[in-house]
């Protein structure tokens, strides 16, 4: 497995940067929380699944265009959605991403990467649909495990947790089955493993491309430095004025 840490530009700090606390990502989680609550609903008060909104071909051919973007925040049981449901909101709020369009911009692609690697590859989605934020939330893990990778004292947990993410969806689509899926307490479902893979691959590919446009983007000076260029120029100044009146007379 390629070393990540050598790829990408290092972190300025030897350690993680402590997180203080961001009120607006909280609401951030609010929200994603309510979406599915809300999404979810008949689930919560009748134990019956929002098949409206998940993803099935032959309903987006027949212009129910929207399943396209609703299929992961629906769930086919209560504890389908308290498994995903938990996992990604936890590994949303543990981003590092400080930007609110950049973590938005990882949950689109690691959204996308699991929807479109089963279109190509798994003929079962046309059967079963798809549904569940287990496929994006493997994205965002792998995005916290490179992030992990970026500090010295974090790294070898970073690449413990992305080797295993890997092995596990490298398994999953070698057996067809999903990891543990016989020892499951609820009904997940027919799960389609080739989602996990889709959002893993789709996390590398937007954190490489996310740290790699920020290292090439030109630095700008920012106006302390440019004030403090003026100070050290009037600092100049004043000092030959003083020679000037300390020399010999």
């Amino acid at each position: 497995m390629p070393d990540f840490a050598t790829i990408l530009p290092a972190a300025p700090a030897v350690t993680a940067p402590r997180r203080e606390k961001d009120p607006a990502r909280g609401r951030e989680i609010y929200g994603w929380l309510g979406l599915l609550l809300l999404a979810n609903i008949g689930l919560l008060l009748g134990n019956e699944p929002t098949r409206a909104l998940m993803f099935d071909p032959a309903a987006i051919a027949g212009g129910e265009w929207w399943r396209v973007a609703t299929w992961p925040w629906a769930h086919v049981s209560r504890y389908h959605l308290l498994l995903d449901g938990v996992a990604f909101l936890l590994l949303y709020r543990g981003l590092e991403a400080a930007s609110l369009r950049l973590r938005l911009g990882y949950l689109l692609a690691v959204t996308t990467g699991s929807l479109l690697l089963p279109l190509l590859c798994d003929p079962e989605i046309a059967r079963f649909g798809l549904c569940g934020l287990s496929g994006p939330a493997h994205g965002l893990l792998a995005i916290s495990a490179l992030e992990l990778c970026r500090h010295s004292e974090q790294k070898q947990l970073g690449v413990l947790i992305l080797a295993g993410l890997v092995t596990k969806t490298a398994g999953e689509l070698y057996t067809g089955t999903a990891f543990l899926q016989q020892w499951h307490f609820g009904d997940i479902g027919v799960p389609i493993v080739a989602t996990h893979a889709g959002g893993l691959l789709a996390g590398l590919l937007a954190f490489v491309i996310a740290k790699s446009g920020r290292a090439a983007a030109p630095a700008r000076p920012s106006a302390r430095v440019r004030t403090d260029g003026a100070n050290a120029g009037r600092c100049g100044h004043q000092g030959a004025r003083n020679s000037a009146r300390t020399g010999p007379t």
